[in-house]
């Protein structure tokens, strides 16, 4: 997990928002979104860098930083070890619904299947984004966020279903 942690601070532009204070600056934490922490991992991890960058401490243990993780997601409780990409995964959702600038996220509806139909691949991806943004707006969403384009086809029919998912990774 400390690995993890540490890859995520050597990201420089989440690290500057977070070292810099910006999320406050800015207005960004979304303590009302059900789907964060109220933004306490926010908080914390911006203290946790803060402590990891400020050259005043040696090797330190992530102590705080761990309990509030564990209080939010009670899974990562206990020694045992964790799947470093999956706590990659949950902590970058878990900064992104904190720190998302969408505080009233509104009904999107999906793409209709006659537009997806008679319209280019490019333009498709691009209104696909323009909708995943209307609900999705946060520092995560810059930095680490993107869609993957797929193409099902039914082996019987031969009808095909394009689409493109969202996705986060570093």
């Amino acid at each position: 997990a400390n690995s993890g942690w540490q890859c995520l601070s050597y990201m420089p532009l989440l690290r500057f928002y977070l070292l810099s204070g910006q999320y406050k600056i800015s207005g960004d934490i979304n303590r009302d979104n059900p789907l964060g922490t109220g933004g306490k991992i926010l908080e914390e991890f911006a203290d946790l860098m803060r402590v990891m960058w400020s050259g005043k401490f040696g090797a330190r243990a992530p102590q705080r930083f761990r309990s509030v993780l564990t209080k939010c997601r009670p899974r990562y409780s206990g020694a045992s070890q964790q799947d470093v990409p999956e706590l990659l995964t949950d902590i970058l959702d878990m900064l992104h619904e904190d720190a998302n600038r969408v505080k009233k996220k509104p009904y999107v509806e999906a793409l209709e299947d006659k537009f997806i139909e008679k319209t280019d691949l490019q333009r498709i991806g691009q209104e696909a984004w323009r909708r995943y943004l209307r609900r999705n707006r946060s520092v995560i969403t810059d930095l680490c966020m993107g869609q993957l384009f797929n193409l099902v086809t039914c082996p019987q029919c031969n009808h095909s279903s394009k689409n493109f998912d969202p996705f986060n990774v570093l």
